[in-house]
């Protein structure tokens, strides 16, 4: 299995980067224009809604296997951000943690369908870990788009 992976500053600026790197890597791949629109939201969302975003750094992970690309995109709070041995929650609260989940966006939000993309492209998806070092997941299938290719 071939794999390629880069880190990033938390910034917008290299949410472009994160896709020509998954551009690069699936040169020639039919899967690539989806792995990249995947990239892309998720490398956007870990910069706007982690601490990624406040001085940390995303981590994009790409491989591919006959016909399946896997797309990672890790955020990485700054270290001062997410401490080694977090202190136990008070009695009667809980800490938030925010999980990715699919919006559900008025036809006047600017923002909020990215993850329907996600669901509608990626044969599965997910994420993984805790905050400051989340991972959003998505795997792509060729049998996928052949499918989506011939009910169209």
């Amino acid at each position: 299995m071939d794999r390629w992976s880069i880190s990033v500053p938390g910034v917008p600026s290299m949410v472009p980067v994160a896709r020509l790197f998954v551009r690069a890597f699936l040169a020639g791949n039919p899967l690539a224009d989806d792995a990249e629109l995947i990239t892309s939201e998720y490398a956007a969302n870990a910069i706007r809604h982690s601490a990624a975003g406040e001085g940390g750094a995303i981590q994009v992970c790409v491989s591919a296997l006959a016909g399946v690309v896997r797309v990672d995109v890790t955020d990485h709070a700054p270290a001062e951000a997410v401490p080694l041995c977090p202190p136990a929650a008070e009695a009667g609260t809980a800490r938030e943690v925010r999980t990715p989940q699919v919006g559900q966006a008025s036809e006047e939000d600017e923002s909020g369908r990215g993850l329907l993309l996600v669901d509608a492209l990626a044969y599965r998806w997910g994420h993984d870990g805790v905050a400051g070092h989340r991972t959003a997941w998505a795997e792509l299938r060729l049998a996928a788009l052949e499918a989506v290719a011939e009910t169209g």
